[in-house]
């Protein structure tokens, strides 16, 4: 099982692999983060992710990470896998710890381990 702290790269369909690299974590035991490589290119060079992260018919599924005067998480984006176009999603959130794609619902919680909660939204 993947946590926001210990999470897996992943491969497309293209055979590219995915990856969050120079990572470390927001504090200690907390959510790991890093930047976004895709097929050995760095991806939103200023911005950090986290994961797990998934992907289906050619988008990826990640939180990233959001840091301001106002708010200290994580946001729900979706990432085009051709053109690398984002668009940030329905959720916000101290943890997104993504689960898996199911139809047209992405599944996840706000929760690092075990009492979670699992929430949905349209993809």
């Amino acid at each position: 099982m993947c946590e926001p702290i210990d999470y897996k790269n992943i491969v497309t369909e293209k055979n590219e692999e995915i990856r969050i690299g120079c990572c470390h974590e927001i504090c200690q035991g907390g959510p790991v983060v890093g930047r976004l490589f895709i097929a050995e290119d760095l991806v939103f060079p200023n911005l950090y992710f986290g994961g797990p992260f998934l992907e289906k018919n050619k988008y990826l599924y990640i939180p990233q990470r959001k840091k301001n005067i106002f708010f200290n998480g994580f946001i729900l984006i979706k990432i085009n896998l051709v053109t690398h176009k984002s668009t940030k999603l329905n959720v916000k959130s101290e943890v997104i710890n993504l689960k898996y794609i199911d139809g047209k619902y992405l599944y996840f919680s706000r929760s690092f381990f075990g009492d979670e909660v699992i929430e949905n939204i349209k993809i």
